[in-house]
C-alpha cells in the first residue's frame, strides 16, 4: 500500500502526461519483475498459479492506476477550475486597475489644466503689477523731476535775492566808508587849520 501511495504522489506531482505514462509503465515492469520467468516454473500448476497471481496483481494495479488517473483527472479539473477562477480574478483586478489608472490619469490631467490656468492667472497678475509699478515709477520720476526743477528755481531765486542783498550791503558799506573818509578828511583839515592858526599866532606873537 505504501508503494501505491508513493506511486500516486509521484504521478500527482508529475509535470506532464509523458512523465505520468513513464511512471505507470515503470510500475508495471516492477510488478512483472516480482515474479519468476515462465521457464523457471517447475510445473504447470505453479505456472497457472503464477499466471493467476500475475493477472490478479495486474488487474489490481490497473484498478489502482485507474483510480490514480481518475484522481489525477479530478485534481487537474479542479486545478483548471481554480486556474480559471484565478484568471477571472486577475482579469477583474486588471480591469479594475485599468479603470483606476484611467481615473488617476484623468484627475492628473484635470489638476494639470487647473495648474496651468492658475499659472496663467498668476502670470497675468504679475504683468499687471509690473505695469502698475512701472507707471508708479514713472510718476515718481516725474514728481522728482518737478521737485528738482522747483528746488532749482527756489535756489536760483534765493541766490538772486542774496546777490541783491549783498549788493545793497556792499553799497551801504561803500557809502559808510565814503562818509567816514569825508569825516576823516574834515577832521584832518580842521586839525591842520588849527595847527596853522597856532603857528601863525606864534609867529605873530614873536614878530609882535
Amino acid at each position: 500500500m505504501t508503494s501505491v501511495i508513493d506511486l500516486y504522489e509521484q504521478i500527482s506531482s508529475a509535470p506532464d502526461e509523458k512523465t505520468r505514462a513513464r511512471l505507470i509503465v515503470e510500475a508495471i515492469e516492477h510488478v512483472e519483475r516480482r515474479f519468476p520467468a515462465v521457464n523457471d516454473l517447475a510445473t504447470n500448476t505453479s505456472l497457472k498459479e503464477t499466471e493467476l497471481r500475475l493477472v490478479k496483481e495486474i488487474e489490481l494495479l490497473r484498478g489502482e492506476t485507474r483510480q490514480i488517473e481518475a484522481n489525477l483527472r479530478k485534481d487537474i479539473e479542479q486545478w483548471r477550475g481554480e486556474t480559471k477562477q484565478m484568471e477571472g480574478n486577475l482579469h477583474k483586478q486588471i480591469e479594475q486597475l485599468r479603470g483606476e489608472t484611467k481615473q488617476i490619469e484623468a484627475n492628473l490631467h484635470k489638476e494639470i489644466e487647473q495648474l496651468r490656468g492658475e499659472t496663467k492667472q498668476m502670470e497675468g497678475n504679475l504683468y499687471k503689477e509690473i505695469e502698475q509699478l512701472r507707471g508708479e515709477t514713472k510718476q515718481i520720476e516725474a514728481n522728482l523731476r518737478k521737485d528738482i526743477e522747483q528746488w532749482r528755481g527756489d535756489v536760483q531765486r534765493d541766490i538772486e535775492q542774496l546777490r541783491g542783498e549783498l549788493h545793497k550791503e556792499t553799497a551801504l558799506i561803500r557809502a559808510d566808508m565814503a562818509h567816514q573818509k569825508v569825516e576823516i578828511i574834515k577832521w584832518t583839515l580842521g586839525a591842520l587849520l588849527a595847527q596853522t592858526a597856532l603857528i601863525l599866532g606864534g609867529i605873530r606873537f614873536i614878530l609882535g
